[in-house]
């Protein structure tokens, strides 16, 4: 008898282009990818309720925005260019702007003083290196990835990246809980030991 390699598993690309008539394939883009929409999303609007809502509602009109795709675009700019339509859609129909949320943990663990305090170290940052570093660490994309979505040079990334991590550096070793915060940091894998 002989030993059968299962088949190999289809790219982001492939199911897309599969999506549009078949439920499983979104089933599976889903699971792979719903972290980095919402990260994706809550770099935007620094809201995690409307980020989980926005993320939803991407995955809501894949299927039918997914019909439109063709194999030149990068599967994850296609997908993540749905969600920022999506915030920009959500944001302008709230007629709102983003504001920090009360409940903001994007690992869905640890205590609500040290989401407080993640918050507003990243609260420091400027929009852009926030999205950068929101986009890195919590949604998993690489910088070539990054800089495609925003449509800045993987270069560019990768620096307001670097400058990103020397910001919260000295936010960390300021202020009477400048060790237990830097812990937390490097824990949460934002900043290296």
């Amino acid at each position: 008898m002989q030993n059968q390699t299962p088949p190999p598993e289809p790219s982001l690309e492939e199911l897309l282009a599969r999506c549009p008539k078949d439920p499983g394939a979104l089933e599976r883009l889903y699971r792979s990818l719903h972290r980095k929409v919402f990260a994706f999303a809550f770099s935007l609007l620094q809201d995690t309720g409307l980020a989980e809502d926005c993320m939803q509602e991407t995955f809501i009109r894949l299927p039918s925005a997914a019909a439109r795709y063709t194999p030149k675009q990068a599967g994850m700019t296609f997908i993540l260019a749905i969600c920022k339509n999506v915030t920009r859609e959500t944001l302008r129909n709230r007629g709102r702007f983003p504001v920090a949320s009360e409940d903001f943990d994007l690992r869905g663990g640890g205590d609500f003083t040290e989401a407080v305090i993640l918050r507003d170290l990243l609260g420091k940052l400027g929009k852009k290196q926030r999205q950068i570093v929101v986009l890195h660490h919590y949604g998993g994309l690489t910088f070539t990835e990054i800089g495609k979505l925003l449509r800045t040079p993987a270069s560019t990334v990768k620096s307001r990246y670097s400058r990103a991590l020397t910001l919260l550096r000295e936010a960390c070793d300021a202020g009477p809980l400048a060790e237990p915060i830097n812990e937390r940091m490097v824990h949460y894998g934002i900043l290296g030991k």
